[in-house]
Parts: C-alpha cells; sequence; structure tokens
C-alpha cells in the first residue's frame, strides 16, 4: 500500500510539473521540487482540504522528529552506560546530570547542521546512513539468531486475541510510522535520472525494505516474543535495585535487546542516532511547506523586521529556519519521553493521512 500510495503522489507531481512545462514551453519532466502544498494549491481552491493537508503534515512531522529525538537520546544514553559502565546510573553518575540531556543536544546538534540546505545537498550523508542501517539490521538479525542457538527459542501463541487486541493500535500506528515516506516524496524523486525509473526504484526499495523487515520481525518473534523481562529500566519504574536480564521482553528500542552482546550491542544500540539523517529531512520538509503556506517572509518584509530571514535560497537562512522550528520539538522531548505513544498517535492518525489520504486526494484532483 505504500508503494502504491507513492505512486499516486509521484503522478501528481509529474502533472503538476507537465502543467507548467506547458505553460513555459519546456520539455516534460519533473523540473523542480514541487512540494505537498504546492500540489495541493495547484490542483484545487478548496480551503478546508488546504487546511486538512498541511495541518497532517505538521502534526505528522513534528511527532515523527519528537518520537526519533527521544529515541536517539534514549540509545545514546543507554549505549554509553552498557559501553563504559555495568550499571545503569554510571553515566549519570560520572557526568553529573542526566545523560538523556546530552543526548538530546548532540542528536539535534547534528540534525539541525544536516538540515543547512535542502534534500538533494544532504545526498551524500543519505547514503552513508543507508549502508550503516542495513549493517545494523543486519547485525541485530545476527544478534537474534545468537540468542535463538544460545538459550532456546521464546516463542509466544500466534494467535492469542485477547491478549492481541489491545495492541492493534500500537501495531498499525507502528506499521503506518516506519512505512510512511510521502511528506518528503517531493524531494526525493527531483534528483533522480533518468526519471523513467522513478517508479521501478521505487518499487524495489519497497521490496528490499519489506524483506528486511520481515526477517527481523521473524528473527524476534522466536527470540523473543514470549520472555516478560526488561532490559533496559522503564523512564516511569520505580524499582531502585534494577538488573538488567538478558534475552529479554521485546524492549520500546528494539535495539536495546542486544546490549547483551559484546560488540554487537553498542553498534546495534546506538542505531536511533541515524536518524539524524532522516529528522534532516523531516526539518527541511517542514520548513519548505510552512514557508510556502504561511505568508511569514512577507510579514517581516512589511514590517521590516529581521529581513535577512526572507533569503532563504541560502543555506545558512534555511539552518535558522530549520533551528526555530526544531525549538518546540526540544521542549516537547524535554518533559515526554513516551516513544511508543508518540509513534501510536503521530503515526496512527496523521501518518495513515499522508500515506492513504493525501496522495488519493491529490491525484484525484490532479488527474
Amino acid at each position: 500500500m505504500a508503494y502504491i500510495t507513492a505512486t499516486y503522489l509521484i503522478e501528481a507531481v509529474s502533472i503538476v510539473s507537465a502543467l507548467e512545462a506547458r505553460k513555459a514551453l519546456n520539455p516534460y519532466g519533473i523540473q523542480r521540487k514541487i512540494e505537498i502544498e504546492e500540489i495541493t494549491d495547484c490542483v484545487t481552491k478548496n480551503k478546508l482540504i488546504k487546511k486538512l493537508v498541511i495541518l497532517t503534515l505538521v502534526v505528522h512531522m513534528y511527532g515523527a522528529i519528537s518520537v526519533k529525538y527521544v529515541a536517539g537520546a534514549e540509545s545514546f544514553e543507554a549505549g554509553i552506560n552498557h559501553t563504559f559502565w555495568n550499571e545503569e546510573d554510571g553515566f549519570r553518575n560520572w557526568l553529573g546530570f542526566n545523560p538523556y540531556y546530552l543526548g538530546l543536544f548532540v542528536f539535534g546538534f547534528g540534525a539541525t547542521y544536516a538540515s543547512f540546505g535542502n534534500i538533494e545537498n544532504a545526498n551524500t550523508l543519505q547514503v552513508v546512513i543507508s549502508i550503516l542501517r542495513f549493517i545494523t539490521t543486519i547485525l541485530m538479525c545476527i544478534g537474534s539468531i545468537y540468542y535463538i542457538d544460545h538459550s532456546g527459542p521464546h516463542v509466544a501463541p500466534v494467535f492469542n486475541w485477547r491478549h492481541q487486541v489491545k495492541y492493534l493500535a500500537q501495531v498499525f500506528g507502528n506499521t503506518t510510522f516506519i512505512l510512511v515516506y510521502h511528506h518528503s516524496l517531493p524531494g526525493i524523486v527531483v534528483p533522480v535520472r533518468p526519471q523513467s525509473g522513478i517508479r521501478r526504484m521505487f518499487l524495489w526499495s519497497n521490496i528490499v525494505g519489506m524483506v528486511f523487515l520481515s526477517v527481523e520481525a521473524l528473527l524476534a518473534y522466536f527470540a523473543f516474543s514470549s520472555l516478560t523481562n526488561f532490559c533496559v529500566q522503564p523512564p516511569d519504574s520505580d524499582v531502585r535495585d534494577f538488573h538488567a536480564q538478558f534475552p529479554c521482553r521485546v524492549s520500546g528500542l528494539y535495539n536495546e535487546n542486544f546490549l547483551g552482546l559484546p560488540g554487537i550491542g553498542q553498534i546495534c544500540n546506538f542505531y536511533p542516532m541515524f536518524n539524524i539523517s532522516a529528522v534532516a529531512v523531516l526539518n527541511i520538509t517542514l520548513r519548505n511547506n510552512l514557508l510556502e503556506v504561511f505568508p511569514i517572509k512577507q510579514w517581516l518584509l512589511k514590517h521590516n523586521i529581521c529581513t535577512w530571514l526572507t533569503k532563504d535560497h541560502l543555506n545558512t537562512v534555511k539552518g535558522v529556519w530549520s533551528i526555530m522550528l526544531t525549538i518546540p520539538v526540544v521542549a516537547f522531548v524535554l518533559i515526554f519521553r513516551n516513544v511508543q505513544s508518540l509513534v501510536t498517535y503521530s503515526g496512527g492518525f496523521a501518518g495513515s493521512g499522508i500515506m492513504f489520504t493525501i496522495p488519493c486526494v491529490l491525484v484525484y484532483l490532479a488527474r
């Protein structure tokens, strides 16, 4: 479904590009990045549709950015703890304050720095991170196989509806959250050459992703599904003498399941830090859409306030806008750290709107 609706959005981008090319007498093709807000403005004059589209985008992207900040900071904290100390508070005691906040700073600095520019300016970073993601996913699979071999399979019943029905919302939210990339699709397709291969590129990307995720999920099912002990003390737990036991139940951050494996555990645990590149893409998409839909630059020029912010063709100015848009995220994740709740609501509501509703509406109107 993710691939099908992606083709809908690609078609909508192509139609708007064709209309522009016809007016300018340019050869047909996707000549520039056309954000979702621009597509909406081109294909409909209905103000309600426009407002719903931008609201869905903003809610999901802020939710997704918040998830990745929390996950990155928590994995940074747990990874350092289990690499250099064998106690839960080793890093905190050495640092003198909660290392979660240091993790937020490290992650935020990297993600914001990478958003100085547009998506196509971060091609090298995206390629490197993609390779590291594949390597880390393979290591997680190896870790699961190791646990199955040394501790035996821990398999829960496949069908236990009375228990499983409580988690349907989480499963739907998680699945949608993982597969939604449609908000950044306009920036992804512009540099692809030849453009005739765009759909094939997305098809193979989805197939490869599906295979990797399916293998990873099946191995997790056989290795951890019936376990009840925790790998890392939950943030809301008041247990003072907590001791990690491995293997353990599937953690809120799956990478934490492998902290008990020397080498593999440390590498896998920093997996959420790779989201620096994903947050950069989300920041760029959020910034571009908001600057398009709200007359912020016009207001600054009219009142002669910080007029240098209107020169958003400069990468430094783009970066300043990204920093300002990140402030609400940082304020939020300082007080809220429940990753699963963020994923469930962000993916389940706004994410499904971006993956299913918006592409279908835009391609229908564009046609």
